[in-house]
Order: C-alpha cells, then sequence, then structure tokens
C-alpha cells in the first residue's frame, strides 16, 4: 500500500496543502517492505533506524564545470524507495568521512545523506561566497533531471541497485560550523533548490574562525532588525561550548571555531522563517565527529565540552544531534519511508521539548515560529510551490523552553 502522510489532515492548514502532501506520498510509491507501525509513546530516533546502511559511495556527480572533479560521499539505506535526500556541508577543513557515523544514524531512518566534499584549497582563497557558489554548483549536478543522472553515477560507483532518489519534493540541507554559512548564503542569495529545511549545527558566519575572510552573510553582532530573504524552516542546533576557545595562552589570541558574534543568536535573530533553537549546553563545537578525530579538535582546534570527555559521552551527543534530524525531517519530508500513524506533533516534540525527549544529555532549548511561509516572500529564491509547503504553523507551540 501507498506511505500515508506522517501527520493527519486535520492538522494541516488547508486541505489543498493536505491533498498535496498525500499525493506526495502516493507518487513517492513504496517498492518494499516497511517497518511495522510506529507507536509513538515509543518512537525513538535515538535508536538505530529500522534499515540497514551499506558502506558509503564515493562518486564524482558532476559532468562537466568547476564542479566536475570534485566528490560526494553518499550513505543510503538499504531499501527499496524513492529516497529523500538531505545535502551535508561540512565545517571548515572538514571532510565527509569525518562525519560518516552522524551520517549513518541518520540514514537508517530512511534518508540519503549525500557529503558534498568541496576542496578547502579553492575556497580559502575565493572566500566565503565562492564556498557557497560550490554548493550550490554540487546540489545543481544532485538535482538536476529529476536526480536520475545521480541515481545512474551513484549506482555505477557501486551503489544499490534498488535506489533512487527523490530530489525535487524531498530535499533537506544539513551543515556544520563554516559550511552553515555556505547552506545559508545559498538559500538567501542565490536559491532555494526546493529545499524543506535546513538543519544547521553551530553556524558560523564567514569562513574561518579568526574572521580572516571578511565575507560576512550578516553584520557582525545581533541585528534582528535584518533579515535573511528565505521561509526555508531552519532548526538551528548549537553547542553550548563553542564559542568558547581552548585553553591557549592569551598572547596566542586562539579563536573560538563558533564565535558569539558570528555563530548561535547572530543566525537565530536574523531568521525571518519558521525556526527552532536548541542547545546541546555540555559540549563544543567539534565534539559530533568521528570517534578518532574530536580528542585532536577538541584539545588543540575547539573547545570541548564536560559532555564529551569519555567516548559515550561523544556517542550520546552525536546519536542526540542525528535525532533532531531524523524527526526534523520526518516531519517535513512526507516520503520518508515510515510506517504511518505517527502525527507531526510526535516528531516534532523532539525539538519542542528537547530537555525532555533528549534526556539525560544536558540540552537548553527553545522553539519558537517565525511567521507563516507565504507564497512570494522570497522574491529572489523560493517558489509559491516551495514556500507555502511545511508545518501547521498554528499549532506550534512558541513557548520558550529553558532547562
Amino acid at each position: 500500500p501507498p506511505p500515508h502522510p506522517p501527520w493527519s489532515a486535520a492538522m494541516a492548514p488547508n486541505t489543498c496543502l493536505a491533498a498535496s502532501l498525500a499525493l506526495a506520498g502516493l507518487f513517492g510509491g513504496i517498492r518494499g517492505e516497511l517497518p511495522a507501525a510506529q507507536d509513538p509513546a515509543t518512537w525513538d530516533p535515538r535508536q538505530p533506524g529500522p534499515f540497514a546502511v551499506p558502506k558509503p559511495v564515493k562518486f564524482r556527480p558532476c559532468s562537466s564545470g568547476r564542479a566536475e572533479t570534485w566528490s560526494v560521499l553518499v550513505q543510503v539505506p538499504d531499501v527499496e524507495w524513492n529516497l529523500p535526500v538531505l545535502a551535508w556541508v561540512n565545517g571548515f577543513s572538514a571532510t565527509a568521512e569525518m562525519y560518516s557515523l552522524f551520517h549513518s544514524h541518520i540514514a537508517s531512518h530512511g534518508f540519503a545523506v549525500v557529503g558534498l566534499d568541496i576542496p578547502q584549497t579553492r575556497t580559502t582563497v575565493e572566500g566565503a561566497d565562492a564556498r557557497a557558489e560550490d554548493v550550490a554548483a554540487l546540489v545543481q549536478c544532485i538535482t538536476q533531471n529529476g536526480g536520475a543522472d545521480f541515481a545512474a553515477k551513484f549506482r555505477a560507483a557501486g551503489g544499490d541497485a534498488k535506489a533512487s532518489f527523490d530530489v525535487a519534493d524531498q530535499f533537506g540541507l544539513i551543515a556544520h560550523s563554516a559550511g552553515g554559512h555556505a547552506a545559508l548564503h545559498m538559500l538567501d542569495r542565490i536559491g532555494c533548490f526546493r529545499a524543506r529545511f535546513a538543519a544547521l549545527l553551530d553556524p558560523v558566519d564567514g569562513l574561518d574562525p579568526f574572521g580572516l575572510e571578511k565575507g560576512f552573510l550578516l553584520p557582525v553582532g545581533v541585528h534582528p532588525e535584518v533579515k535573511l530573504n528565505f521561509t526555508t524552516p531552519v532548526a538551528l542546533i548549537i553547542s553550548g561550548h563553542a564559542s568558547e576557545a581552548p585553553h591557549y595562552p592569551k598572547a596566542l589570541r586562539w579563536p573560538a571555531c563558533a564565535p558569539a558574534d558570528r555563530a548561535g543568536m547572530h543566525w537565530y535573530a536574523s531568521l525571518d522563517s519558521p525556526k527552532w533553537l536548541v542547545n546541546f549546553s555540555d559540549f563544543g563545537h567539534a565534539d559530533l565527529l568521528n570517534e578518532a578525530i574530536p580528542h585532536v579538535f577538541s584539545d588543540h582546534i575547539c573547545a570541548s565540552g564536560p559532555g564529551a570527555s569519555t567516548s559515550a559521552g561523544r556517542e550520546a551527543y552525536r546519536i542526540g544531534l542525528a535525532a533532531i534530524v531524523v524527526a526534523l525531517g520526518q516531519a517535513m519530508l512526507p516520503s520518508v519511508p515510515l510506517a504511518p500513524k505517527l502525527a507531526q506533533a510526535d516528531f516534532l516534540r523532539w525539538l519542542e521539548q528537547p530537555a525532555t525527549a533528549l534526556a539525560p544529555l544536558n540540552i537548553s532549548g527553545v522553539s519558537a515560529a517565525g511567521p507563516a511561509p507565504v507564497a512570494g516572500v522570497c522574491s529572489r529564491c523560493c517558489t509559491a510551490a516551495t514556500a507555502t509547503v511545511g508545518l501547521p504553523w498554528s499549532d506550534i507551540s512558541t513557548n520558550a523552553l529553558m532547562v
């Protein structure tokens, strides 16, 4: 049978939207077995998803142009399905492989996670704006021709022959650190690429923590009067120690990896779209990286947090971050291969009530909604179809939850 949307029609803002979401699920089509129906009381995105995740596949998705030699690292669930796609943008000087444990957990819940590996040497020379253009170029290669070219290259590189990708309607963005600048710059000034949502982990304005490259998207500091020009819903997921510098002698002037005047509320105050803010209070900027990496980054480049003092703590943090992304993706992308019976609110409680849902991690959260998306608000990038599809905004609590 075709999958139902993961929320009831009664919750949709209007019957036309409810019908369109139902049709999106119908045409997404089921070509394999789904797991048993989920119980809202027990569904937990921190647990491994119902699908096995084969070894990542690395290949070059572009056949020409400036991105021809760049690679993507793709992790997909083992299910015959037209998969929703989450494009991942690395932090400064990082590679997709450094985040593979985080990506694998998300993929096990029914998403194709596509890590974009852009050579740091090019963007270091040309600046933050160029990095956003590079991300857009790779996204264009992924989404062109309805994703058929991307799927063919994925299979040719050894990927699962039964996998296909729904890049037309089921597309989201995830990014970390300076990758967040690239994602937001792309949405604000280049194009929305029909992204249904963006989940940004400690996004930093600019290209480097020193601020040597001055291509900032917003004025330094917090300026709520300056609004970003898109209506894509955004989950801003920050770490409590990201704005702290490692304990070096002051004479070195070593910066924080996510300086307070270019991260956190710097972005949140200027988002004019539906938005959430979740703060993992006990962790640092690089604590989500694969287990072999955080010691180097946390001890010598980015400040770590007390929650990451053990391997188990770092694993819990990675899974907690992935759970937020999974919950948001399940809420926003109606063709995710998950059995029905979960309402949208069941997914969103992981963002609305993070301290409860993600216990025992030390988390503070603010759940808030910006204005409801209206067709035409984003004159430079959002189409009417993109701008009007999403959550029933009137049902989102705007109460702050601080723990």
